[in-house]
């Protein structure tokens, strides 16, 4: 049988070659929307569990953001703000949304489309949105 690897295995394979944090944020948006793209249902899954028990769906991202935040503090010599679990939330939402436009368009998205979100993001995080 074809086994499917699980979301935090894929993220690793991209993640695990980088240096600073700011690759492995772009690296992990790009692992996170390739994996978007090739398993649209992971939405369903995770939305879904909203409806049909609120508290594990809590637990999911109160976790998730709980471990994001330790990894960023990781890290924390190339961050401006100390504030890691708001950071954690903030870069989880940018993930989650534009992972929201690949499932909503009306075709398959390429790779190159793909980067092209990816550079976008990293510029917004590594300059800043405000000039």
């Amino acid at each position: 049988a074809n086994e499917q690897i699980s979301i935090r295995q894929h993220l690793n394979t991209f993640i695990n070659k980088c240096k600073t944090r700011e690759e492995k944020e772009k690296e992990g948006l790009r692992a996170w929307l390739y994996y978007v793209r090739d398993n649209p249902g992971v939405y369903r899954l995770i939305w879904e569990t909203l409806f049909i028990d609120k508290k594990s769906f809590d637990d999911y991202y109160v976790s998730f953001a709980s471990s994001y935040a330790e990894a960023l503090k990781e890290d924390a010599s190339q961050i401006k703000d100390g504030d890691y679990l708001n950071i954690a939330y903030i870069l989880i939402g940018i993930s989650n949304f534009l992972g929201v436009e690949i499932i909503n368009s009306d075709h398959k998205m390429s790779d190159e489309e793909i980067d092209r979100m990816v550079e976008t993001g990293g510029k917004i995080l590594s300059k800043g949105l405000f000039k």
